[in-house]
């Protein structure tokens, strides 16, 4: 098969992390300002307030486990300190994450490349952290993960840097249709209405689990259980409106009420401490959080649901042969082996793992991925 030949979906078929940050003052804690309110710290919990996302570093889940009111009473305690702040900066600085090896590109893929970016010399790419184990900060504050170990790879096969930026998921898309960003990866699905908007080169499979407190007080166990339930989702997920359609269907009278929420973690915190009941989300990130937090003492996950559209590698609509050069990069590593080492290393489940048919561009919907 010629590297042409690798299409549409349902065929068969920059190591540099830039960010420039600028320190604002706390009370509670310095943090670091990026790009679309974000900020970065090692740690899962946070909270978000006006454009800025503090992370305790003292404040982890085992005191979420001792003591979940007191816990999210010093947590207000925080947000009401940062209400005086102004809107954090939109700079970033290189975090000092080492270069990619770019010498064993492949010259056929990295002719593929529009001309721009061969030019320059790198890929930028932005997405929300915070994400384990699919793109987080590890203990020296340089991003790791799933989606960031398949980018460095991707890149040293297209002979380019990989330039990251770290960005709040509603910024993601309107980011790569300006032409700001040129690909994102890591927390966004595939999906045939964002076919309209946006091109995928589909990266890991997604299945859709809850995440519960333990030993599930709440009784959830699938679509048919939540009614009366308040259940989390991500602001901007399709998982909002899943849960919308079976409130609808199924829960006449008895609604589901579903709340949205900034990031994963912030609804973790709200599962941890029964203010919702559940979170609805991804079983490749919510597994991750349920194995780790706490040690596995705080949360617990359901079985597997239906198969859900997979995380793909977002770029802006028609940018030439882009799709076909990710596309054909990422074919390599999953023939090589490595595409499955790195899932391996961060212990992905096994709905993560796509065949090579399913690294399709724009694959969601086609047979691909057929519906279950």
């Amino acid at each position: 098969m010629t590297r042409r030949a690798r299409r549409r979906g349902g065929e068969a078929g920059r190591g540099t992390s830039s960010r420039r940050t600028r320190r604002c003052s706390s009370a509670c804690q310095p943090i670091l300002c990026v790009e679309g309110g974000g900020t970065r710290r090692p740690e899962l919990l946070h909270t978000v307030q006006h454009s800025c996302t503090v992370f305790r570093p003292t404040f982890g889940w085992r005191s979420i486990v001792k003591s979940s009111v007191r816990a999210l009473g010093s947590l207000a305690g925080c947000v009401a300190l940062f209400a005086t702040l102004s809107g954090c900066g939109s700079d970033t600085v290189s975090d000092g994450s080492p270069e990619n090896d770019t010498a064993s590109a492949d010259e056929e893929l990295r002719a593929l490349l529009p001309a721009d970016i061969r030019e320059a010399g790198r890929l930028t790419v932005a997405t929300p952290y915070g994400v384990p184990p699919s793109i987080f900060v590890d203990d020296q504050g340089h991003p790791t993960g799933i989606a960031y170990d398949l980018g460095q790879a991707i890149g040293a096969q297209l002979g380019v840097t990989m330039e990251w930026h770290e960005l709040a998921f509603a910024s993601v898309i309107p980011g790569l249709q300006s032409g700001k960003y040129d690909l994102s990866m890591g927390v966004i699905a595939d999906s045939p209405e964002r076919h309209e908007i946006l091109d995928f080169v589909d990266m890991v499979g997604n299945r859709a689990v809850f995440l519960l407190k333990k030993s599930n007080p709440a009784g959830i166990s699938d679509l048919t259980t939540i009614c009366g339930r308040t259940v989390g989702a991500l602001t901007g997920a399709y998982h909002v409106q899943v849960l919308n359609d079976a409130s609808k269907a199924s829960c006449e009278g008895d609604d589901v009420t579903v709340k949205e929420y900034p990031s994963n973690s912030d609804a973790q915190a709200q599962v941890a401490s029964g203010q919702i009941d559940a979170l609805r989300g991804p079983e490749l990130v919510l597994n991750h959080t349920a194995q780790t937090a706490g040690d596995g003492a705080v949360f617990e996950i359901t079985e597997a649901g239906e198969s859900d559209n997979p995380f793909g590698i977002a770029m802006q609509k028609d940018r030439g042969d882009l799709a076909e050069a990710i596309q054909g990069a990422l074919v390599e590593l999953h023939r090589n082996g490595e595409y499955q080492k790195i899932l391996e290393k961060y212990d992905a489940p096994a709905s993560a793992t796509l065949s090579e048919p399913q690294i399709a561009i724009n694959g969601a919907g086609t047979s691909a991925f057929p519906a279950e």
